[in-house]
């Protein structure tokens, strides 16, 4: 029996696919291929924000504590300011050393007698650490004293403070544990007097040490109220709050905001009392490049420089490959100026409230 012939339009299976059909299809692998590669980019990207989140965290951790081992190392010192200056009248290097050696004495003397004073025995003060030399050739004018315990050397603020200025913190001299008057005896002794005139006496002042951490964190302070002087501007400095204010008004001129939760420094400027702040910004930032790059552009023999065969070739400091640029001071520092013309008191304490604020909020762990 014949085979039944096929209808005109009944498929045979080998009909192509229509080209819409697979045009369709296309596209949607593609869609999906791209929406895969979004949802990898997506997780690689919260991986990367979830790491540099912990970095943070452990970064400020080892900065925190960083600062306070700076600042309790400093708490156990204080700084003896103002002896008279001698130099060596001989050129025989062990005479020389007899009179640093002579004045070394002398200055600790001085301390001892001071703090025995202060109502501190000897028990304490004889395991107190001196250092007063920067270079070999000569003492340093300070004298920086390490004690055992931080109560001495507030014990030991206490007393200057209440004879500051007067008799009882006038230097004296030592010579074998003895008072010396004898100036002529003195310089035999010690070396050439370096002063403007004959005298066997200054009024040395003891100083609380400032922490490295603080001395940095002091820099930008430091830095307004020397522009703020050349700019002529009348201030009063207040190194807690890191405050310029107007002497007769109060109001704030200046204030310098760490946020160490960004890693940032902000340095707000009053429109109201300093009227063109683009040139104290310009000034500002000029004047801390200055400082952080003191003695980086220099010539000379310091231990930055390595020791090529022209000395007129460039040369890389030996922390080249430990110290970054960016780690001269560690935090970015912006300028921004206050709209306080009409209402100074209630601008700046909106800013002050928002910063306590932002300062006391509790740690919150995460858990997701």
């Amino acid at each position: 029996m014949a085979k039944a012939m096929k209808s005109k339009h009944e498929s045979s299976g080998l009909t192509p696919e229509p080209l819409s059909r697979r045009l369709r299809l296309s596209e949607e692998e593609e869609t999906k291929e791209e929406a895969d590669e979004q949802m990898i980019q997506t997780e690689a990207a919260q991986d990367i924000l979830a790491e540099l989140k912990n970095m943070k965290a452990q970064t400020a951790f080892l900065l925190a504590q960083q600062a306070d081992n700076l600042r309790e190392k400093a708490r156990k010192e204080f700084v003896v300011a103002g002896w008279s200056m001698f130099a060596a009248d001989t050129e025989d290097l062990e005479a020389q050393g007899l009179q640093l050696e002579l004045q070394t004495e002398s200055r600790e003397r001085w301390v001892k007698e001071l703090a025995k004073k202060a109502g501190i025995t000897s028990f304490y003060y004889r395991d107190w650490a001196f250092s007063h030399q920067t270079r070999g050739e000569a003492l340093s004018p300070l004298t920086i004293v390490t004690v055992s315990q931080p109560w001495q050397r507030n014990k030991l603020f206490d007393y200057t403070k209440k004879y500051a200025g007067t008799d009882k913190l006038k230097e004296r001299f030592y010579l074998k544990e003895k008072e010396e008057q004898d100036w002529n005896r003195i310089t035999e002794k010690f070396g050439n007097f370096q002063g403007s005139s004959q005298t066997n006496a200054n009024y040395l002042k003891v100083q609380p040490q400032i922490s490295l951490w603080d001395r940095i964190t002091g820099l930008p302070l430091k830095i307004a109220m020397t522009v703020a002087e050349q700019a002529g501007i009348s201030f009063r400095h207040n190194w807690r709050d890191l405050t310029l204010t107007q002497k007769e008004s109060g109001e704030y001129v200046l204030w310098i905001h760490y946020s160490p939760d960004d890693g940032t420094v902000i340095v707000y400027l009053s429109a109201k009392h300093i009227p063109d702040s683009t040139t104290f910004t310009h000034t500002y930032e000029s004047r801390f490049n200055e400082i952080l790059n003191g003695g980086g552009r220099t010539k000379g023999k310091g231990k930055g420089r390595s020791t090529g065969s022209n000395d007129k070739e460039p040369s890389m400091p030996l922390t080249h490959s430990s110290h970054a640029r960016s780690s001269k001071f560690p935090f970015s520092l912006k300028a921004r100026v206050v709209p306080d013309l009409e209402n100074h008191w209630d601008v700046w304490r909106t800013l002050w409230n928002e910063a306590v604020q932002k300062a006391c909020s509790p740690y919150t762990v995460m858990t997701s």
